[in-house]
């Protein structure tokens, strides 16, 4: 009963948001999955996602059209809004654990769940939840993924991960990391470069290639959406909000910003602040 025993420590993650996959992952509950040997279920559905594992005995499950049997050690996956129904495998019990959650329908990860399966899966859950004593909240969070990543890889043999980006998607988007962590300094596309241990020109290529836009072109962007907030926002003069956001000269500030926005900061503070 290691699975279940497991399982039940995660209860304290109940209710607390984990980002993934560009999603937020939501644990709702963890329950015992104790049913006795004439059990039955009407057909329901419901708006989260719910995962059954089999320690013991065997489970007939009716997903859409389609009947199947689970049993020990396999598990099911039923997506929102599923119509799905239970019953006893001839007299059988079974016993095992549920965890139910929600997840934003974005990225991989939910694609693949959220797709019906209308058959068991067998994934080595034991060696998941025994791996690591679930003793604080980051192995417990990290258990979680991988439990997520484990039903991905049953479903979807093929192998469709959520991280396969390529060098230069991998390249550009630590550049971008950089330049939003970093664009209120006197940045320079060779300081960037540097940090990536490539050359400049590399960079701008592969830069301009996967975006569409100039290093320079990119953060000028970031800055000028910062100042829009600013100017809607607050009372700081002009100038001053041009070098917060990484302007060191305030006529260059002006004339990007009109060259962008189609107007001067101080004309966009006036259209803002008459809203």
């Amino acid at each position: 009963m290691m699975v279940q025993r497991q399982a039940f420590a995660l209860r304290s993650l109940i209710g607390k948001p984990i980002r993934f996959d560009g999603s937020t992952f939501i644990l709702l509950d963890v329950i015992d999955a104790a049913h006795p040997k004439d059990w039955t279920n009407e057909p329901h559905y419901h708006p989260w996602y719910e995962f059954n594992y089999l320690q013991e005995g065997a489970l007939y499950t009716t997903l859409g059209d389609t009947e199947f049997l689970s049993q020990k050690g396999q598990f099911f996956l039923i997506p929102p809004g599923m119509i799905h129904s239970h019953r006893n495998c001839n007299g059988i019990g079974d016993d095992g654990v549920c965890l139910r959650w929600s997840l934003e329908p974005v990225g991989e990860v939910a694609k693949i769940l959220s797709e019906p399966h209308p058959s068991p899966g067998r994934y080595p859950f034991e060696r998941i939840f025994g791996a690591q004593p679930l003793n604080n909240e980051w192995s417990k969070r990290g258990t979680l993924i991988q439990l997520l990543l484990g039903i991905c890889a049953t479903f979807d043999p093929g192998g469709r991960m959520p991280f396969d980006y390529s060098q230069d998607e991998a390249l550009v988007n630590q550049a971008l990391l950089y330049l939003s962590q970093y664009y209120a300094q006197n940045i320079r596309v060779d300081e960037v470069a540097h940090s990536l241990n490539v050359s400049y020109r590399h960079l701008a290529r592969i830069f301009k290639s996967v975006t569409g836009q100039t290093v320079i072109q990119k953060l000028n962007a970031i800055r000028l959406e910062e100042a829009r907030r600013l100017l809607a926002e607050t009372n700081m003069p002009v100038g001053e909000i041009g070098k917060q956001v990484g302007f060191t000269n305030e006529y260059y500030f002006s004339a990007i910003f009109k060259q962008v926005i189609a107007t001067t900061p101080t004309q966009y503070r006036a259209m803002m602040k008459s809203r």
